[in-house]
């Protein structure tokens, strides 16, 4: 056995060492000196294995990860150790905080383009379609007005996705994850009161489904925008093919995303990193033709325009809606910090894309600032009427580019938000590929994909063009505004417990910012904004009924399982029943009590295995776990076992026989009990009784199919497909 790692065979009622065969006087007593406690995994994975490591060196932990394992000495959990007479305190297996590494230079560098590559396209091509949506280009504009519009756009751009979210909320990260449900786990390590956490997990449902509503329509309306410059060029170009070449793009965008963001974005990072600086240069250029326009960045001219009547005949505070669509992307920038890290997204923003977004907003506003009828001329295509004829196509080809990479931000983010839930048993358990183990947050969702791709081509072939897409914009967004805003004040109030004094500026200045943004982007509701309300609706209804059924499910195992005391007064009876000469391991995400499949394994089929095994396998916020931190277990009798096993999300059970076998406890020394393991899961139906109401039965008929599309544990752990499988219906 390799140095360091050592044996104990631990009962609740001894807690004895025990040394194993073949081992000296001496080898005893050196390991009995190695301290076993190990109170929490946040302490026992605060090792060498971090979350982002070189590939290298997590190539070679994982080489030692599988050669030997430790079984360390824990408590038994609450409940458990009250009724065997064990220890009343109880361990915590929280999902660990995670230690980030200091990034060098290089890395540093390589992070921040691959970042821009990611985040940055969505809110870094804003200005492709939002002065044409701020500024009617039917109505020439007043000074007046395009100072309004530059300091509306500008003061959201320092409020929104500077202040708010690149310097505050990414501070309320999760294992380096950031999006709603990021912030629910860290609440839950807080351990913060059940009545806020319940709020909050409402609040972030809602908040996750806002997003990803936006993740549908902003591709869409980021490449139709792009494709319309081709009309610029080539005028003679049809709608029709336009939203052609669009639809072939998006769908080669969406199929793309099998490749993981690891690796398309290090292509992406460099485009984009020439489309910002030509952008950037492009809105210098414009501004020299209209110095003044840096009048805009006096407050006064959004607060005023925010009261007066606009040439085109809608009040400025409908205006509000259109200079919305400068900080879109901003709550994905936050959703898809985990990607490659704080640091990284803090530096893309500030030095790169502020800057550029910047000068071309304000650069498209001088130059018709200095010829209001261009507004009007450009027939919603201001953005490549900034350069001369022999740059067009040249700008033509890098915005386009810009605009396919773009949409990655959100769809990123949606595989993020969607993969948060599923950890957070809001939704089912679907399909997850990680396409880089070197970080936790990269992660490919095949199905998710696919809904995504079908609805964003469906709204692209529905709408046309880009005027019609902005009016269904806004109210998905900021949505997740508000409730990430609500999110962030639990945190900083309740979570961090920050003093009032400091925190209450918070909902002062960005509630106020957010309630603004929102009432406004609702007058889009009729003429369109219906469309993301709608998928809105759908899917925080679908999460907030998984979680219902969820929880109905979890109580009535609960209730229905046996407890201690029976399970003792079984065994130790006259007419105990028969025991089985073999080894059963019975999976369950339970990790404390009698599972309920063992339950009704001794219940349905009156016979008690040899030697049983509940194991429940986790998936810890680490690539690999060492492995003196592998396995916990507890020793109930001799027949009766728990293996807690924490798995890293880049290491992979192929085969969990296998996995068991090698993993060096004691109790598996026998052949005849390791060579005939016979695997146990269940399958349960919940039935609605008689007397509850329609909703009730609907809502448990829309759990039942949604369990339906979880995807087989069967593939995840690499167990037999013809194990045995325990059918039980319940009715709640």
């Amino acid at each position: 056995m390799e140095e360091g790692v050592y044996h104990r065979r631990i009962s609740l009622f001894e807690g004895v060492p025990i040394s194993r065969p073949g081992s000296s006087k001496n080898d005893t007593e050196e390991n009995s000196q190695v301290p076993v406690e190990i109170q929490t995994v946040s302490e026992a994975l605060t090792s060498s294995t971090t979350r982002i490591q070189y590939r290298n060196s997590l190539l070679g932990e994982r080489d030692k990860t599988r050669q030997v394992a430790t079984v360390r000495r824990i408590s038994l959990a609450g409940a458990d150790a009250a009724e065997f007479g064990g220890p009343s305190n109880s361990v915590s297996f929280e999902d660990p905080l995670f230690r980030q590494d200091k990034l060098g230079a290089l890395v540093l560098l390589q992070r921040t383009i691959q970042i821009i590559g990611l985040c940055y396209g969505d809110v870094g091509t804003s200005p492709l379609y939002t002065v044409a949506s701020l500024v009617d280009y039917e109505v020439a504009p007043t000074h007046f007005e395009i100072y309004a519009a530059g300091s509306m756009i500008f003061w959201l751009l320092v409020l929104v996705p500077s202040v708010k979210y690149a310097l505050l909320v990414t501070m309320a990260d999760h294992n380096g994850e950031g999006g709603a449900f990021a912030m629910i786990g860290l609440l839950r390590h807080k351990r913060i009161p059940k009545k806020w956490l319940f709020v909050a997990t409402i609040v972030a449902s809602i908040g996750a489904g806002a997003l990803l509503a936006d993740g549908i329509i902003t591709p869409a309306i980021t490449v139709v925008s792009a494709m319309q410059g081709i009309q610029v060029g080539a005028p003679s170009l049809s709608t029709s093919a336009v939203v052609g070449i669009s639809i072939a793009i998006l769908f080669l965008i969406f199929a793309s995303q099998w490749f993981g963001s690891s690796k398309i974005t290090i292509v992406y990072g460099p485009v984009l990193l020439v489309f910002f600086t030509v952008q950037a240069i492009a809105g210098i250029y414009n501004v020299t033709k209209h110095p003044a326009i840096f009048k805009a960045l006096n407050p006064y001219y959004a607060l005023r325009g925010i009261g007066i009547m606009w040439n085109d005949g809608k009040i400025g505070y409908l205006k509000i809606a259109d200079a919305l669509l400068s900080v879109t992307g901003s709550e994905g920038m936050y959703a898809d910090m985990g990607h490659f890290g704080r640091t990284p997204l803090r530096l893309g923003w500030f030095l790169v894309i502020l800057p550029s977004v910047w000068m071309s907003f304000f650069g498209q506003l001088a130059l018709i600032a200095s010829n209001p009828q261009m507004a009007v001329q450009a027939s919603g295509k201001l953005y490549f009427y900034q350069v001369s004829n022999s740059l067009l196509w040249p700008l033509i080809v890098i915005t386009t580019l810009a605009s396919i990479i773009a949409s990655q931000a959100i769809i990123s983010g949606s595989f993020s938000i969607i993969s948060q839930a599923v950890g957070l048993n809001v939704f089912p358990r679907l399909h997850i590929k990680r396409t880089d183990f070197r970080i936790y947050g990269q992660v490919f969702m095949p199905s998710i994909n696919v809904i995504m791709g079908v609805l964003t081509i469906v709204i692209t072939a529905g709408f046309q063009t880009s005027s019609a897409l902005t009016s269904a914009y806004g109210v998905a967004v900021t949505t997740s505004f508000v409730t990430t805003s609500v999110l962030f004040l639990i945190i900083i109030s309740v979570a961090w417990k920050v003093r009032p004094y400091i925190w209450i500026w918070y909902p002062i200045v960005f509630g106020l910012v957010d309630l603004l943004l929102w009432s406004s982007a609702l007058t889009k509701v009729p003429s369109g904004g219906y469309i993301p309300v709608a998928i809105s609706v759908v899917t925080i209804s679908l999460m907030l009924v998984y979680r219902w059924g969820a929880k109905k499910e979890e109580e009535n195992y609960k209730n229905n399982s046996l407890r201690w005391s029976e399970y003792k007064a079984i065994i130790e009876s006259p007419q105990a029943p028969v025991f089985l000469d073999r080894t059963f391991v019975f999976l369950t995400s339970m990790q404390y009590g009698i599972p309920f499949t063992y339950s009704q394994f001794v219940k349905q089929i009156g016979a008690i295995p040899r030697l049983s095994l509940f194991v429940t396998v986790r998936y810890v916020s680490v690539p690999f776990v060492d492995n003196n931190h592998m396995y916990y277990v507890f020793k109930y009798t001799d027949q009766l076992y728990r293996i807690i096993v924490n798995v890293g999300y880049a290491q992979p059970i192929d085969n969990l026989v296998t996995f068991i076998e090698s993993s060096g406890l004691s109790f598996l020394d026998d052949a005849s009990s390791t060579k005939r393991i016979a695997f146990v899961k269940g399958k349960t139906e919940l039935l609605s009784k008689k007397e509850h109401w329609f909703t009730y039965r609907f809502f448990l008929s829309v759990f039942s199919v949604m369990k339906m599309w979880s995807a087989r544990i069967d593939t995840y752990l690499g167990i037999p497909f013809d194990s045995l499988e325990i059918s039980t219906s319940m009715l709640v």
